[in-house]
Formats: structure tokens, C-alpha cells, sequence
């Protein structure tokens, strides 16, 4: 009974420590801790859902699946080691599609580009992640774990001249 034990436990060991994040992946390629670095948890995110109550009742009823944001920006003008950032990005969209996550949006031009994907059920986006990366200027990564309303999100994108409807198909 050990020796499965301690075999199980060992490949578990081995396992997560292989097993790093996309964060952790691009700071270890860039040799550089991110410029910004934000995580909002679910007590925060109650916070702004009480704020947001008040003055935004779209907002609010936009973010009230969400239960953690978590933002990071790497300034890649102080790096020359962003050569690999793009197969890097590739790799994880991939992984994403292969856990059932969706392209919402891609977008490339010259050297920026902008991925968002989600798992989309229904009205909802479960789970999204944003890529921004401009090759030499900037690479900002935003998770949101949780639910987002697509029609909450429609509206308020309307209030910002942001015609999210047509790019979401909603």
C-alpha cells in the first residue's frame, strides 16, 4: 500500500511542479515580474457590486457572477526576451480551445494583438480571458473567473460606443 502511495504522490509532485501558470510561464520567459499586478477576490468583488449598486445598476448586474479579476501587465520595453511571447500565446489559446473555451475575439494588426476567449453558456461568458500583447510595448493579461451576462455587458459596451453585439454575435 506505501509504494502506491508514494509513487502516486511523487507523480502528483511532479506533476505540479510542471504544471506552471500562463503568468508564471511569460515572467519566466521575460526574466521580469509584472509592471501591474491586481487580484480581486470575491470580497472585493462584492465591495464593487455595493458601490456599483448605487451609481450603475448595469454594472452591477454585469459583475455580479463574478467572483475573482485578476489583471497583470508586463512592460516589455524594459525586456529584449519577448522573442518567444507569440508561440507562448498560441500554446495557452490552444489549451484554452481544449478545455472547451471559445474565441471571442482575435484580432491581429501589425504587432498587436487581442484574443478573448470564454466558455460560453447561453448569456454567458464563464471564465474569460483577455490577451493584449504589442510586440516591444506592453502585454497585459486579464482573467475574470465566474459569470459575465453578454446582455449586461451589450448594454454597457452601448454607453461607451463599443459595439459589442456585432463582435459577440449576441
Amino acid at each position: 500500500m506505501k509504494k502506491p502511495l508514494i509513487t502516486l504522490l511523487l507523480i502528483f509532485t511532479i506533476t505540479a511542479a510542471n504544471a506552471q501558470s500562463f503568468v508564471s510561464q511569460v515572467r519566466h520567459e521575460l526574466g521580469t515580474k509584472p509592471e501591474v499586478n491586481i487580484n480581486i477576490g470575491t470580497w472585493f468583488v462584492k465591495l464593487l457590486m455595493k458601490i456599483a449598486d448605487e451609481d450603475d445598476p448595469e454594472a452591477k448586474a454585469l459583475m455580479d457572477g463574478l467572483k475573482r479579476i485578476k489583471v497583470t501587465v508586463f512592460d516589455l520595453e524594459k525586456t529584449h526576451k519577448n522573442n518567444r511571447l507569440n508561440s507562448i500565446i498560441d500554446k495557452k489559446i490552444e489549451q484554452l480551445f481544449a478545455k472547451g473555451y471559445e474565441q471571442l475575439v482575435s484580432i491581429r494588426d501589425g504587432d498587436e494583438r487581442v484574443y478573448i476567449v470564454a466558455k460560453v453558456k447561453g448569456e454567458l461568458l464563464q471564465d474569460a480571458m483577455i490577451i493584449a500583447y504589442e510586440k516591444g510595448d506592453e502585454l497585459a493579461i486579464i482573467n475574470l473567473k465566474g459569470d459575465v451576462n453578454l446582455k449586461q455587458l451589450a448594454i454597457i459596451s452601448d454607453e461607451y460606443d463599443v459595439d459589442v453585439e456585432d463582435a459577440l454575435d449576441i
